[in-house]
C-alpha cells in the first residue's frame, strides 16, 4: 500500500513523531499510533 501525504503540517507531525520515537519507519510511526487509538477505546 501507497500513502500520499499531501498536508505538510501532518508531514511534520509524522517527521517529529519518528524523532521523538525512535521508530526507525513511518510504518512504526502508524502502527503505535493505531495500538494508542485502541487502547484509548478499549
Amino acid at each position: 500500500m501507497t500513502i500520499e501525504i499531501r498536508d505538510a503540517s501532518l508531514e511534520a507531525r509524522i517527521q517529529e513523531q519518528l524523532q521523538a520515537t525512535g521508530s526507525s519507519s513511518v510504518e512504526e510511526v502508524l502502527l503505535r499510533l493505531l495500538e494508542a487509538t485502541c487502547a484509548l477505546s478499549s
